[in-house]
């Protein structure tokens, strides 16, 4: 199991959107769990938890709740918190259980 991010540009916005993915290649399984957008400067950065669906007349990569971060310290705290949510925990478990290779 391994995370991946993908980068969109919004250049006519002068935007980025980075989405982290969670791969679950043993079990044929990805799903987005993470979202941060930002400007050409770094920061702020808006991160929040993957939002499915995508609210209607909304870009398909958007944040459920985003936390709106100043510095690396926030920003980091921001990712750990949404991490740590109890589904995105649940989830990250059950991957890794399901992604053992049985003993044999």
């Amino acid at each position: 199991m391994y995370g991946e991010v993908k980068t969109i540009s919004y250049p006519e916005q002068g935007a980025f959107t980075h989405v982290l993915w969670v791969v679950a290649p043993f079990l044929g399984f990805r799903t987005p769990i993470l979202v941060a957008s930002h400007k050409l400067d770094l920061y702020p950065v808006e991160v929040g938890s993957w939002r499915l669906p995508a609210p209607e007349g909304q870009a398909y990569y958007t944040a459920d709740n985003p936390t709106k971060t100043t510095t690396e310290e926030e920003f980091k705290e921001a990712i750990k918190s949404i991490l740590g949510l109890p589904a995105n925990v649940k989830l990250l478990r059950a991957l890794i259980s399901q992604s053992e290779k049985p003993a044999g």
